[in-house]
């Protein structure tokens, strides 16, 4: 039998948390670590402490969330700045297209008028290249990438 305390978990959630240099990785094991304990729990004896146990979990859960969260902004906002594809399409790439959108209204309100100028031109001329190659050499992530990012500045 295996017995762990709210105590322990928050002990454990705290290290890990402290110890960890990949937050993704660190979010990964908790979900792994509620799935564990809330497929073997024996829940009937100690629902108290399993419901404990669980809000530690989910509490150290949100804020990985919001760590990578941050890390996403981070990585978008110097691959903006540096007008990086590679680095704005792995952002595209790992958020839902609502929240990529979301966070790039949110970061050009930070971006200075040169900044958004520079953005402007980049994603205009990019996509004018890209409607000169053949289909198969174009990136379609990058592509969409780029047209979101031409449509903000045309919608405003």
């Amino acid at each position: 039998m295996l017995a762990i305390s709210h105590d322990q978990t928050v002990d454990f959630c705290q290290r890990l948390m402290a110890e960890s240099e990949d937050v993704f990785a660190t979010a990964a094991a908790m979900s792994a670590l509620e799935l564990f304990i809330t497929e073997y729990a024996e829940q009937a004896d100690n629902a108290d402490e399993l419901k404990r146990i669980l809000s530690v979990i989910t509490v150290t859960k949100e804020s990985c969330h919001q760590q990578m969260q941050e890390k996403y902004r981070q990585d978008m906002l110097a691959a903006i700045r540096q007008c990086n594809i590679v680095g704005l399409t792995a952002s595209f790439a790992v958020q839902p297209r609502e929240g990529f959108l979301q966070l790039l209204q949110q970061l050009i309100a930070e971006l200075s008028d040169d900044d958004i100028r520079l953005l402007m031109l980049w994603s205009e001329n990019w996509i004018k290249e890209a409607g000169q190659l053949p289909n198969d050499e174009i990136n379609q992530d990058q592509l969409s990438c780029m047209q979101l990012i031409d449509r903000l500045f045309n919608a405003v």
